[in-house]
């Protein structure tokens, strides 16, 4: 394996552990399921706690909006792997502090039935301060079970890199 390729695979290591361990993230069960430049996903269980409908046990529309819109930051950061060569551990958890939701829409297709779900992203388009995972880019879905892998929600984001003061604003959106 070439050291470029090593070099990224360490730079991913340290966004799962960041993206993993934050407290919300933790709430919700969110555990990184797959993690390349460009392209992410995370898995979590179902509970009682992020139930939104009682009657039907069926998950909050909170709970989906927040794991695309974490989708959306994962797959950001982990486009940004191979910019990030040379940063130090600090350096990339400020960085990924400093990304934000600027527009996000959610179609809400089906109900969040299940034991299990999965969201998945990747980066369609990217600019120079504001990229853009597109309509259909990022899925929500109840994993495998004897009903099928089915679709529940797609979700729209735009993400912006805010550059510290003084640093040029080279593209770590997505």
């Amino acid at each position: 394996m070439p050291e470029s390729q090593n070099k990224i695979d360490a730079l991913l290591e340290i966004v799962r552990g960041v993206y993993e361990n934050l407290p919300f993230n933790r709430l919700l069960g969110l555990r990184v399921a797959h993690l390349k430049p460009g392209e992410a996903g995370f898995e979590f269980a179902m509970s009682a706690e992020l139930i939104g409908n009682a009657v039907h046990g069926i998950l909050h529309g909170g709970v989906i909006s927040a794991v695309l819109d974490t989708t959306g930051g994962l797959v950001a950061t982990a486009s940004a792997a191979e910019r990030m060569q040379g940063y130090s551990r600090d350096e990339i958890t400020d960085w990924i502090a400093r990304i934000g939701t600027i527009d996000m829409r959610v179609d809400y297709l089906r109900p969040g039935r299940g034991d299990r779900f999965a969201s998945s992203g990747t980066v369609m388009r990217t600019g120079n301060k504001v990229g853009r995972n597109a309509h259909g880019a990022l899925q929500f879905r109840q994993c495998p079970d004897s009903r099928g892998d089915r679709g529940l929600y797609r979700g729209m984001i735009f993400r912006c890199y805010k550059p510290k003061e003084g640093e040029s604003s080279v593209l770590y959106c997505s």
